[in-house]
């Protein structure tokens, strides 16, 4: 286990109004960017859809202790909706009835910090998302840093995050400017990501998807396992959960990147975190040297159908006619994207109506 990084350049100067912080009186002195959160990789890919990452609905993440809310996001029929690789896969319903949501939970939990991290493959402009953060209430409680891009040590601690009533942290991958909206943070700039769509067990913690100087952001491990299915890409190891979510498990994770780096990350991503019960929370606690929850967490319907390569073929056959396939959807290119992003990842393009072009999407985008 390690012990949390306590700067004291990282502790408020002030007294705080808040009693606890994320459930912790000595968090409220802690910075944002200086406490592990867990999250819940694709929160809203819940079910018994070949393309779920998780088995409960965000109301029931948030209330188990899940912090971090990662969102894949496409267009369908004009609106943003939640969607994973394509909304002719898992289509869970419009942004703004998912963020309405969490304004629920936030406004009823004020004392908690939450961070959202949407990803916005199809280069929707953010004034959109804006919209659907409005339509929800959510844009009231969201952080409105002073500008685009914060140094990991200057990031303002929970507490006054808290007293200020901002307990929502937003971040988008691509297409984010706080000139048009200005709680919809850039993630590249403000934190890296180490590899996803791993199948096997190093867990090395190289920087993967990053834009400037890393030295001085937060970073995210993506700690989830997938199996290979071939030419058709990857799809969630459920088989593996016991071993992936448990806490050897995060810890070799968590101390090759220590190694690497001399801290923590700021945000660890999950598949079906629930499949170990308390373990994760527990773990994480321990990282952040406060005591262990006392909630009990239930394991939830972790056993939906497991998928095969024809289960992911006959998905893909009923992937055309609707809006996700008439667009063109570019992932991650080559070693720079449009927005500056250094990637390893691989070259992807899906254009309008193919099965073929579905499926190719499908495999290289499932563990984003």
């Amino acid at each position: 286990m390690f012990a949390p990084l306590l700067s004291t350049a990282l502790l408020a100067s002030s007294a705080l109004a808040a009693d606890t912080c994320n459930g912790h009186a000595e968090l409220c002195q802690r910075s944002y960017a200086n406490v592990t959160y867990l999250g819940a990789h694709d929160s809203y890919a819940v079910g018994d859809s070949l393309f779920a990452n998780q088995a409960k609905p965000v109301e029931d993440q948030l209330a188990d202790g899940i912090r971090v809310l990662q969102l894949q996001t496409h267009k369908n029929n004009g609106a943003i909706h939640l969607c994973h690789t394509a909304c002719n896969f898992l289509d869970d319903g419009p942004l703004d009835e998912y963020l309405a949501k969490v304004q629920t939970w936030a406004e009823a939990n004020p004392s908690e910090v939450v961070t959202l991290i949407v990803t916005n493959p199809e280069l929707t402009d953010p004034s959109e998302f804006g919209q659907a953060f409005q339509k929800a209430g959510l844009d009231k409680r969201a952080y409105k840093p002073p500008q685009a891009t914060t140094a990991f040590n200057e990031w303002p601690t929970l507490g006054s995050l808290i007293d200020a009533g901002t307990n929502v942290v937003v971040f988008m991958d691509s297409k984010a400017d706080t000139s048009k909206v200005d709680y919809i943070i850039p993630e590249w700039g403000n934190i890296w990501e180490d590899a996803y769509n791993v199948v096997d067990t190093d867990w090395g913690c190289a920087v993967n998807r990053s834009n400037g100087d890393t030295a001085t952001q937060m970073f995210m491990i993506n700690h989830y396992l997938d199996k290979s299915l071939g030419s058709l890409g990857v799809m969630p190891d459920k088989a593996s959960l016991g071993t992936t979510n448990s806490k050897a498990s995060l810890d070799k994770h968590v101390s090759n990147c220590n190694m690497l780096y001399g801290r923590a990350p700021t945000f660890v991503l999950l598949d079906f975190y629930s499949s170990n019960g308390n373990e994760p929370f527990e773990w994480v606690a321990g990282l952040n040297g406060v005591p262990a929850p006392t909630n009990k967490v239930e394991t939830g319907n972790i056993d939906g159908k497991n998928a095969s390569p024809q289960d992911v073929q006959n998905a893909g056959a009923g992937a055309s006619g609707t809006d996700a396939s008439k667009t063109t959807q570019t992932g991650i290119v080559g070693t720079q994207d449009a927005n500056g992003v250094k990637s390893s990842a691989t070259a992807l393009k899906v254009a309008g109506g193919s099965v073929a072009a579905a499926l190719v999407g499908a495999a290289a985008l499932f563990a984003l």
